[in-house]
């Protein structure tokens, strides 16, 4: 999986159109179209502050869960035994 495969990941969770994805963390909206590489220490942290329960490291490198372990939104998403 890619970082723009994630970053496409991260928009579905949310529940958002791409564009209104893209508005929420002040970026263009071709944005995630023309991501290649990696994002920028700026967008990571404008992520980071408007979704608290992602897993950074996750965005970036693929490895872990896409939420934070033990956050509130983890718990929601276990379900009742």
């Amino acid at each position: 999986m890619t970082v723009k495969d994630r970053m496409l990941a991260l928009v579905d969770y949310t529940k958002l159109s791409k564009r209104k994805f893209q508005e929420s963390i002040g970026v263009s909206n071709s944005y995630i179209q023309n991501i290649s590489e990696g994002i920028g220490a700026d967008v990571l942290n404008r992520i980071a502050i408007q979704y608290p329960e992602i897993n950074t490291h996750w965005l970036i490198t693929g490895e872990g869960k896409m939420l934070r372990e033990g956050s509130e939104y983890e718990l929601k998403e276990t379900p009742q035994i």
